[in-house]
């Protein structure tokens, strides 16, 4: 198994606009072939959310990511440049492997 995690802060203004954008983008990855998707808000820091995305391996994950985004998503991954503060060098990702426990 093989997650990726983003994590990010939006911009208050746009917290509403930027959920309802997430709702869409969560069913493509999962449509795309994503074994999961959570999205998380941490308590401690308001606005500031957490995407784990699960891949079956790290060459499946670099296969979705070679598929062009639809036009919509293309859409959202521009206004979320506007939406995360700092842009998109705001967002800190971070590639994880499964461990298996002895």
């Amino acid at each position: 198994m093989f997650a990726v995690m983003q994590i990010y802060t939006i911009e208050e203004k746009f917290k509403e606009e930027y959920l309802k954008a997430m709702k869409d983008v969560i069913e493509e990855a999962m449509s795309m072939g994503c074994t999961f998707f959570d999205l998380y808000e941490d308590d401690d820091k308001p606005g500031t959310f957490i995407e784990v995305m699960g891949f079956d391996s790290w060459s499946h994950y670099e296969r979705l990511r070679k598929i062009e985004p639809s036009p919509y998503k293309r859409e959202i991954m521009s206004k979320m440049g506007t939406w995360i503060r700092g842009g998109t060098d705001g967002i800190e990702v971070r590639h994880l492997r499964g461990v298996e426990v002895l």
